[in-house]
């Protein structure tokens, strides 16, 4: 007896992760800098600081970036969602960036969510009846480099505010 399941590929869920090197900076400076970028980067009340951990030198957020379906990366508008987690050490910090998501404004027959990015090279959901597999295969790959952009520069960003060394850590007033 041949089971269909185990003839199926297993789809890992899209995560960036990396250790970054920030020269003279405390742990400690290294989370604050970071809970400053995080209420300047993610502005939206739905964008939240899920946990905030000073002692152990964590944050973890959820947060959405936003996409402007075109033909030039063939999505649909929406927003994708994900969790950022920061942890701190003396000198480094590590990014994890997962659970990456993509939600369409509205549904319609070229308009539909595609759910959790995987590794997938093809989208198997439903993204509308006029939708041919060609046509899905673009949308999918579409969605995919919007979160690569998304997250290099959430990384660049993050990187270059701790890198940089706060006003307010001089300012001995």
């Amino acid at each position: 007896m041949l089971f269909a399941g185990m003839l199926m590929h297993a789809q890992e869920m899209l995560t960036f992760t990396d250790v970054i090197e920030v020269d003279g900076a405390t742990k400690q400076q290294l989370y604050n800098r970071a809970s400053q970028w995080f209420t300047k980067a993610y502005v939206s009340s739905n964008d939240v600081v899920q946990k905030a951990d000073p002692i152990n030198g964590i944050i973890i957020g959820k947060g959405k970036w936003v996409c402007n379906g075109s033909k030039t990366y063939y999505y649909t508008t929406g927003t994708i969602s994900h969790t950022i987690e920061l942890y701190f050490k003396e000198g480094r910090f590590k990014y994890i960036i997962t659970q990456i998501s993509h939600k369409a404004d509205y549904n319609s027959e070229m308009n539909s969510s595609m759910g959790l990015i995987t590794d997938a090279d093809t989208y198997t959901g439903y993204v509308g009846l006029m939708v041919g597999k060609g046509m899905k295969k673009k949308m999918w790959n579409g969605a995919k480099k919007k979160v690569n952009e998304s997250v290099t520069l959430t990384v660049i960003d993050i990187t270059n505010h701790l890198s940089m060394k706060a006003v307010y850590e001089n300012d001995d007033w």
